[in-house]
Order: structure tokens, then C-alpha cells, then sequence
């Protein structure tokens, strides 16, 4: 015979019927939000590893193999559903979850045959009189614990991943749920996992009793800091389990005793505090959250001041520093010609400043299209028309635009069209702005030799390299140089009328599009690389 309902069963019970009932409460107040279901699924997963610890323990000779299997298959659900549950709390971050979830219910679910199997993973079970029951375990219960100990390992290191990432209120909840189950469930590998590999079993059953530090600190989260927003829900079934205790003492009272009017009065006095209590919690609830938004509302709108703050100051450095050089100059040249002071000039000289005035047109043109480009990057609210672009083509255009200015300085562009090269999503014409920044620049600071372009393809991305022959960066300038207003000093003496915004608006569209781009040079004279990776497929 099993061991009769003793105080060990009567625990059981117990962390069964809370486990059940944080279960059917979290359901019940979310059964619409993937992120309950699956907690709730989770929390069955539990009832029914304890409840199979129990008929284990008061199972007979003949069923006892039986429910020992069953004992050692529902832990596999336990560890599936919890592992399936960090990819969604706190909330669904990962959209494509399908085909995780295929694979680790896969797993699941051999690791349940091989426990369904005879001898595979239990063989035996030995009862002792006076003793717990003893099982012998078969060939491949390493693999048994090694499926648990990953699933729950792997499952607690993405969870404290998300709560370095976390803050304020999340930071929280997670960090509750966190040591709950990793307090519960690493005291469980030692009683209910490595102790019985050794042949110890006087303490089996207590895995199944640390779940209740799960549901501790779950509940606590749930009170403290609305954990799956269930806190109005848990209020609402505290104050009616009350009340039906409280209804049921009436109800097998004597009629018309002094006890029954004693439990009608408690029964009348709780409504009326529960009432009471319900509404408060509501109001609190409520509250929260409204002062939750308007916070991030107020913290959104700060930000958003503070960004135009620091575009205003931005804009006041640049037209103090870029635009007002050019101005002046123009504005000088303009007062001598609206004064008839040009007709005076030799035709030779004439042309000289009227190239000036040309020239200082352009750098004013120039630094305001960059200025423009650079805010309307900055501000993050572009909708990016991405559609599937030829790489190769979209080179071979912007090379033939500024060749020209290539031949007329005697400079080389060593390219060679690739036919094999994908097709990637992108933004047709960002990316063909980037390609003309990147080549205009590399003629405008070489005097010798010219560009080399290179394009490349891997599994998920292509690569373009443009090597030049120039000026080369100095090595302590080349972390900076995708900044706002920042420019090489050489090449500031090379090519006077830059807005130092050009590598920052190639770095702003390829990091739109999700991709790399990174700056080269081995010092001053000796050329310059500059790599664009961008991915063949946008990330969802």
C-alpha cells in the first residue's frame, strides 16, 4: 500500500490549490493577452506536477511505475512553457515566434516518449517500508535532466537580459518573477533531480513545495506592482472568497441563533468594506495609470524640447561659423557689381569674381541642403519607401553623374559592374545619396590616383567598399568624424566650403536602413576606406 494522506499530501494540496487558483486568476483577467495564457498554461503545467507527486505517494504496488512516469512527464511541460513564456513577458517583443515555439515543444515532446518509454528514463520503484519510494532510473536520464536543466538555465538568462534592459516599473515586476522562479526551481534541481540520480528520495516531494516561492513572488507583483495587470481582478476574488466563507458559516449556523445574526452582521459588514475596498483599488489602479501616461507624455515632450533646443543651438553654431563666411562675400561682391564697379574691371578679373560670387552660392547651397538633410534625419519621423533596389545599377548611375568631375582632374574610378549581386529592400533615393556623398567626397580630397569600388554578398547582407587614393584621415580624428559639424583638419584646408554633416547623414541613412558603416585610414596621405554593409531583407 502507498503511504496513507499524511502531512507532506495535505501540503501538496495546498500548493496545488494556489498554484490552481493564481492560474484561473491570471486567466480569467486576461485570457485575451497571449502573455496570461501562457502563464496560466505554465501554472497548470505545476498543479499537474504536484498533483502526480501526490498520487505517486499514495499510489498502490501495481499503478506505482505508472505515476511515477507521469510524476517525471509533467515537469517537461513545466520547463517548455516557461521557456516559450521569456520570449513574451514582459511583453511580446519577438513578433515571429512561430518557429520557436516549433522547436521547443519538438523537444518536448521527444523527451515525453523517451519518459513514456519502458526503462528509458524510469525503470523501476522500489517501496521500503517506512521509507519514501525509490526509483531506478534508466539509460538516458542524463539527457532527462540535462533537457530540464537548459530549458529553465537558458529561460532565466534571457529574463535577466530583459531586466538589464528594463527600468522603472518593469525593472520590477521582472526582477520579482525572477527570483521566484529561480529560487524555486533551483532548489527543486537539487531535491527532485540531482539528490534522486544519487539515490537519495527522502526529499522528492519538496520540489513541488518551492513553487510556492514562485507564486509568492508572483503574487507580490501582481499587489506591489500590477504584474500582467490582474491586482483590481485578485481584489475583486479575495473579497468574494470571503464572502462565501463568511455565507457558508451562516448558512450551517442554527436558525435563528445568536451565532447566525453574528455571522449575518460579519456577512452585511464585509459586503459593505468590500464594496468599499474593490472601488478603492480601482480608483488607485486608475490613477496609476493616468499618472503613468501623463508622465510619459510630459517625459516624451521633454525630450522633444530638448531635441529642439539642441537644433536651434546647432543651427546658431553652423550660421555663425558656415554661413556667415560665404554671405560676406557674396553679399561684398553683389554691393560692387549693383554699384557699376564691375564695368571698371578688366574682362579677366571680371570673371574671377564673378566666380567667386558662383562659388560662394554653391557653398551657401551646399551647407543649407546638408543643414536640412541633417534635421529631417535627426527627427526620426521619415517613412522610409523601401523597395527592392539594384545595387549595382544604382553605383553605376551615381558614377556616371560625377565622373566628369573625375576626368577633369585626371583621376581614376576603378569599377566593374557585378551582375550576381542580389537585389536589397532599401530606399531607393537615401541610398543613392549616400553612394553620391561617398564618391563626390573622395574626388574632392584626392589629387592623385582616384577611387576603387568594391560590392560584395554574404547569406544576409552585401558589402561596398570604396577605397581612395586622397588625404588620407589622421588615426585620432577617425572616431569622430560621423559626428554633427565635424571635419578633418586637413581636409578643412583641402576643401574650405564643407558643412561637417556629410559622413553624419551617410551614417543616419544606412543606420535607417539597419545597416553599418565604418571609416578607414591608415594616417594622413595614405587614402582612405569607407565599407557600407546593408541587409538584403529588412528586419520586420
Amino acid at each position: 500500500m502507498g503511504v496513507i494522506f499524511d502531512v507532506i499530501n495535505i501540503v501538496l494540496v495546498l500548493v496545488a490549490c494556489i498554484n490552481f487558483f493564481l492560474g484561473v486568476l491570471v486567466f480569467l483577467n486576461g485570457k485575451q493577452k497571449k502573455i496570461n495564457v501562457v502563464y496560466s498554461l505554465n501554472a497548470l503545467a505545476v498543479v499537474s506536477w504536484v498533483v502526480s507527486m501526490i498520487f505517486f505517494r499514495l499510489a498502490s504496488p501495481e499503478t506505482n511505475l505508472f505515476w511515477a512516469t507521469i510524476l517525471y512527464i509533467s515537469p517537461t511541460f513545466v520547463a517548455s512553457s516557461f521557456l516559450y513564456f521569456t520570449y513574451i513577458f514582459p511583453s511580446q517583443q519577438e513578433k515571429k515566434l512561430f518557429l520557436k515555439s516549433v522547436v521547443i515543444f519538438s523537444i518536448n515532446a521527444l523527451i515525453v516518449v523517451l519518459v513514456a518509454w519502458p526503462d528509458f528514463i524510469v525503470r523501476e520503484v522500489n517501496v521500503r517500508p517506512g521509507l519514501e519510494k525509490e526509483l531506478l532510473f534508466g539509460r538516458f536520464y542524463w539527457l532527462y535532466a540535462i533537457y530540464i536543466f537548459s530549458f529553465f538555465t537558458f529561460g532565466f538568462w534571457r529574463i535577466l537580459q530583459r531586466l538589464l534592459c528594463e527600468t522603472g516599473i518593469e525593472k520590477l515586476r521582472t526582477l520579482y518573477f525572477l527570483l521566484g522562479y529561480a529560487i524555486a526551481a533551483n532548489l527543486a534541481f537539487v531535491t527532485n533531480l540531482l539528490m534522486p540520480w544519487v539515490g537519495l528520495f527522502f526529499l522528492n516531494w519538496l520540489g513541488q513545495i518551492f513553487t510556492s516561492f514562485m507564486v509568492g513572488f508572483t503574487v507580490y507583483a501582481i499587489v506591489k506592482h500590477r504584474l500582467m495587470d490582474i491586482k483590481i481582478v485578485l481584489t475583486q476574488l479575495f473579497v468574494l472568497a470571503l464572502l462565501a466563507f463568511i455565507l457558508a458559516r451562516v448558512l450551517v449556523s442554527p436558525l435563528g441563533s445568536q451565532e447566525q445574526f453574528i455571522n449575518s452582521a460579519l456577512l452585511l459588514f464585509v459586503v459593505i468594506v468590500g464594496l468599499l475596498l474593490v472601488r478603492s483599488v480601482m480608483k488607485e489602479v486608475r490613477q496609476r495609470e493616468h499618472i503613468e501616461k501623463l508622465y510619459k507624455k510630459l517625459s516624451k515632450a521633454n525630450r522633444h524640447l530638448k531635441e529642439l533646443m539642441d537644433i536651434k543651438t546647432e543651427f546658431l553654431q553652423i550660421a555663425s561659423h558656415q554661413l556667415r563666411t560665404p554671405l560676406t562675400s557674396l553679399r561684398g561682391l553683389l554691393e560692387m557689381q549693383a554699384k557699376g564697379d564691375f564695368i571698371k574691371l578688366e574682362e579677366e578679373e571680371r570673371k574671377k569674381l564673378q566666380a567667386g560670387m558662383l562659388g560662394s552660392a554653391n557653398q551657401l547651397n551646399n551647407v543649407v541642403n546638408d543643414l536640412l538633410d541633417a534635421m529631417e534625419l535627426e527627427g526620426g519621423d521619415l517613412n522610409f519607401d523601401f523597395t527592392k533596389v539594384n545595387v549595382t545599377k544604382l553605383l553605376q548611375g551615381a558614377i556616371e553623374m560625377l565622373k566628369p568631375s573625375y576626368d577633369k582632374k585626371g583621376l581614376t574610378i576603378d569599377w566593374q559592374e557585378l551582375a550576381a549581386i542580389p537585389e536589397i529592400e532599401a530606399d531607393e533615393g537615401y541610398l543613392r545619396q549616400v553612394f553620391l556623398n561617398i564618391i563626390n567626397n573622395a574626388e574632392k580630397y584626392t589629387e592623385k590616383g582616384g577611387l576603387s569600388i568594391k560590392v560584395s554578398s554574404s547569406d544576409n547582407k552585401i558589402s561596398v567598399l570604396f577605397t581612395d587614393t586622397g588625404i588620407g584621415v589622421d588615426l585620432k580624428e577617425q572616431d569622430k568624424l560621423f559626428g554633427k559639424f565635424v571635419r578633418g583638419k586637413r581636409s578643412a584646408l583641402v576643401h574650405t566650403d564643407g558643412s561637417g554633416l556629410g559622413l553624419y547623414i551617410i551614417k543616419k541613412i544606412v543606420d535607417e536602413h539597419r545597416g553599418h558603416v565604418t571609416l578607414e585610414s591608415k594616417g594622413a596621405g595614405q587614402g582612405t576606406s569607407m565599407l557600407v554593409e546593408l541587409p538584403i531583407k529588412q528586419p520586420n
